[in-house]
């Protein structure tokens, strides 16, 4: 996103709605990200590319047990 990363938008949301669940998405592995921009352990994440089927999981996963919310901001 050119404006803001997606953790900055994530931790203003987590601000707004405690309890919305954040589900990332990078093309980037956490090496890759560096420590600055690594997620806490148990964050749920998504590389890309994926497919239709591996978003549906995710999700439905993330919808039965919602990580606890990342230390994000």
């Amino acid at each position: 996103m050119p404006q803001i990363s997606g953790l900055e938008l994530a931790s203003r949301m987590q601000q707004l709605r405690p309890e919305a669940v954040v589900l990332f998405m990078s093309g980037y592995s956490q090496d890759a990200l560096g420590p600055q921009r690594a997620l806490d352990e148990g964050a749920a994440l998504i590389h890309k590319p994926f497919t239709e089927k591996a978003l549906l999981q995710i999700v439905s996963t993330i919808i039965a047990e919602p990580p606890e919310a990342p230390n994000i901001g």
